[in-house]
């Protein structure tokens, strides 16, 4: 009786030490899964008053739109929302949804991430601050941002 405990115990063991090693080896997909979705090539056309913004990485460029609120210019400067998209997704998806804070003012900045749409390079979590710091700093430069 004793011994058809080990037996289970040691099955199990097996069997929860093969699951780990196949989460680690999975986790990097599960984390960026970047061929979940294609980009449209013609992205963000026909997006009224869509401003490409576009960074330099060490693994290339990195791009961000830019959408205005409506009545945001230089003369009359209004608030940003920046929007970072899940992790199955890209910058293309978002304007449509993100139409209201537009309508009330409110400038949209969606920001890429590292080897997603049109990106070039390796998503990572250093990649995806450092670009996010670089392309947050270009936008509050800006005479549009209050």
């Amino acid at each position: 009786m004793a011994r058809r405990w080990y037996y289970r115990l040691g099955s199990t063991l097996v069997l929860l030490a093969g699951a780990l090693l196949v989460i680690t080896l999975l986790a990097r997909c599960v984390l960026f899964p970047r061929g979940a979705t294609q980009p449209d090539p013609r992205g963000g056309d026909g997006v009224p008053d869509l401003e490409r913004i576009w960074i330099d990485s060490p693994q290339g460029k990195v791009e961000a739109w830019l959408l205005l609120g409506d009545g945001v210019s230089p003369r009359a400067p209004g608030p940003l929302v920046i929007f970072a998209h899940g992790n199955a997704e890209l910058i293309d998806h978002w304007p449509g949804g993100l139409a209201p804070y537009r309508r009330l003012g409110i400038s949209v900045l969606l920001p890429e991430y590292r080897g997603y749409g049109r990106s070039a390079g390796s998503p990572s979590q250093r990649a995806i601050a450092e670009d996010f710091v670089r392309i947050h700093d270009l936008a509050l430069a800006r005479p549009e941002v209050d």
